[in-house]
């Protein structure tokens, strides 16, 4: 950006910063560039690994035909078949000895992968394809329940449920964060694929959400993680930015319902996170401190005045006030939402490093203590994008949403560029958008990073 660019890019955002309320000066930051890089290169989603994927045609064929299928099992469930499609992880972190698996979470969500499994198989009328989605449906819902909380994990092999991750978060816990984001694609399956298992899935998610409802405390936040017994732990006990998540499963089993218990729970949900979450951007969930980037939860920067943050638990309650808005119709919500939004999109690249090879414009990163540079998570973004386009019309979700889309192509197979290294370049390794992660190691070399992880 030459000088006299630079300077009437500070007038811009100078101007626009006079006119933000107080809190909100971010919001016209991600404004600044909208159309300067969008529309420079017609390659954006060209893929460095498979330069011969040049129609997105190639890529389903890749997806839903080639690879879900090698990697797709079937498991035995009494009375109905079911399957998964492994992420041959380990739950307890022991990378050396991936197991075949099913993974029903935020990072690894196969039944939101099984949906666009399902869908292809609807549009190619591949019955074959059709069965095997659905019986991972199967699986998810066979997940033993107590008091309406479920396992998110199978392992395959030993035909056994595993409560959450031992990794980065408590194998002997129930996690909300994770179970309410499968709670809320078994509803999604419920309302777009399979409306006549309506009653059955309700049956699930209806005792999950009386859980929710039982457990959430006076001041609206939902504990992240409960004991055998279905005691709160008291990590994110009283305060997370998962209730986020929690509130959006809440709203959707409202609106399939028509309960009010659950719609004023959710509502108490996002009231939290915008009285105590969103003032100071106190984004905080299992993946802020427990991932690569462990630190104490009492973690603080003094220097920068920053709490650790991490966007999982920002688009997930970007997606909650939009749909509290499509219940209510209320522009208090939208307005937050978009707020919300509009911060989670500082995370999202407006340019390409000409020093990495992929196209990596629309991309995002994870959090502002890791080393991600384009995570896969950026196929979510693009959807929340674009349904933000549609509630406000405002062109600039659009466009982003659609090099977010573009660069879900451009990194596939891998999950971000930086953890690992091909032709010299870092990167790492996740299929998230097809929900399966491949093996890979990375150690850190300092105290933020002196996890390790595996990708």
């Amino acid at each position: 950006m030459d000088q006299i660019s630079l300077g009437v890019a500070r007038r811009r955002l100078a101007d626009d910063h006079a006119q933000e309320p107080t809190g909100s000066v971010h919001r016209s930051r991600p404004r600044i560039y909208p159309r300067r890089f969008s529309n420079r290169e017609p390659d954006l989603q060209q893929n460095l690994v498979k330069p011969e994927w040049e129609l997105f045609d190639d890529c389903r064929q890749e997806a839903w035909v080639r690879y879900a299928d090698a990697v797709h099992s079937d498991v035995d469930c009494p009375g109905q078949p079911c399957g998964t499609l492994a992420s041959n992880r380990n739950y307890l972190g022991q990378w050396d000895e991936p197991e075949p698996d099913a993974w029903f979470n935020a990072w690894f969500q196969t039944l939101r992968t099984a949906y666009g499994w399902y869908l292809y198989a609807e549009h190619s009328g591949n019955q074959t394809i059709r069965r095997k989605a659905e019986g991972i449906l199967n699986l998810a819902l066979s997940s033993p329940q107590k008091g309406g909380a479920f396992s998110t994990i199978y392992v395959v092999p030993e035909r056994h449920w595993v409560r959450d991750d031992g990794w980065a978060g408590f194998s002997d816990s129930y996690h909300a964060f994770d179970m309410s984001w499968t709670a809320y694609w078994m509803l999604r399956w419920a309302n777009d694929l399979v409306p006549a298992r309506k009653s059955e899935i309700l049956k699930f998610t209806r005792a999950y959400g009386d859980s929710l409802v039982n457990h959430q405390q006076p001041s609206g936040v939902i504990p992240s993680w409960y004991n055998s017994d279905l005691s709160p732990r008291e990590e994110f006990r009283d305060f997370n930015a998962e209730t986020g998540g929690s509130a959006l499963f809440l709203l959707e089993l409202a609106d399939m319902t028509g309960a009010p218990a659950y719609l004023q729970a959710g509502r108490r949900a996002l009231g939290f996170v915008e009285r105590e979450v969103i003032p100071r951007q106190r984004w905080f969930d299992f993946e802020t401190y427990l991932s690569c980037a462990r630190k104490d939860f009492s973690f603080y920067d003094p220097r920068t005045a920053q709490y650790p943050q991490n966007n999982l638990s920002t688009m997930f309650a970007a997606m909650a006030y939009l749909q509290l808005y499509r219940v209510s119709k209320d522009p208090h919500d939208l307005d937050i939402g978009t707020r919300v939004l509009d911060y989670l999109l500082l995370t999202q690249q407006v340019w390409s490093n000409p020093a990495l090879s992929p196209k990596l414009l629309g991309g995002t990163t994870t959090q502002n203590t890791d080393a991600e540079w384009s995570d896969a998570r950026q196929a979510y973004v693009a959807v929340l994008l674009f349904d933000y386009y549609q509630a406000t019309k405002n062109p600039e979700y659009l466009e982003r949403a659609v090099v977010a889309a573009r660069s879900t192509f451009a990194v596939a197979p891998w999950e971000n560029w930086t953890h690992n290294r091909v032709q010299g370049r870092a990167r790492g390794s996740n299929r998230l958008p097809l929900g399966h992660r491949q093996r890979r190691e990375f150690r850190g070399n300092d105290g933020a990073n002196a996890g390790r992880c595996v990708y």
